[in-house]
């Protein structure tokens, strides 16, 4: 009640934002701890809603919730969303095809020369929860093109999209469809290259007749 406690107060706790963090971690707290709903619905009257989704989201469950236990009907609710991020998408880089041998930069040096420096340690063909393991370390480590921690680049996945590796979860499981998932979680630097190995994978790709 002194003023000392008052500008405390107001430059310590802002209200809005102690709720916010109060909604965010609400399954954290303990049950004995949680606001009651008649207290809820007094804190919603000083705290401004609007423009956060999670918060006009908890606004609108707790005066649902509100309506149901006083007896009235409750209306359909409509809640908020949060904007969708944009993501880079490999397929937005499908005209990134260049598998041309002309003249050009580095045209004097044969390009396939790069197999050389590509790391492969051809994994077993497993199936099943097996190949779930595999692919839950591999996606966790990450992809690349030159093979990455597990040594799994260009030839893993070219060998997936020709069926000359069989690794499925389910017996009815296509490899090839595997190989193509898995050219997709390749980083964006390496994919929006205009390159012939990306290339040649890229091709395979969007023709599986050819794969075959």
């Amino acid at each position: 009640g002194t003023a000392h406690g008052a500008i405390a107060s107001s430059r310590l706790w802002v209200l809005r934002d102690e709720y916010a963090s109060y909604v965010r971690k609400f399954r954290l707290v303990s049950a004995l701890c949680r606001l009651s709903l008649g207290e809820e619905i007094y804190l919603l009257t000083m705290v401004d809603t609007g423009d956060s989704v999670a918060l006009y989201n908890r606004r609108i469950f707790v005066q649902t919730v509100n309506l149901l236990e006083s007896g009235s009907p409750a209306p359909p609710i409509s809640l908020r969303y949060p904007p969708q991020p944009v993501l880079p998408s490999f397929d937005t880089y499908a005209g990134q095809i260049q598998i041309s041998l002309g003249a050009g930069e580095g045209a004097d040096e044969h390009w396939w020369s790069r197999f050389a420096t590509l790391s492969i340690s051809r994994p077993d063909e497993v199936e099943g929860i097996s190949a779930i393991g595999c692919l839950h370390r591999w996606l966790e480590h990450g992809i690349s093109l030159a093979g990455g921690k597990d040594s799994l680049g260009f030839f893993v996945l070219y060998e997936l999209m020709t069926g000359s590796l069989a690794i499925r979860i389910l017996p009815s499981d296509s490899p090839y469809v595997l190989g193509a998932l898995l050219l997709r979680m390749l980083p964006e630097k390496e994919y929006k290259r205009r390159d012939q190995l990306i290339s040649i994978l890229r091709v395979l790709s969007y023709n599986a007749h050819l794969a075959r």
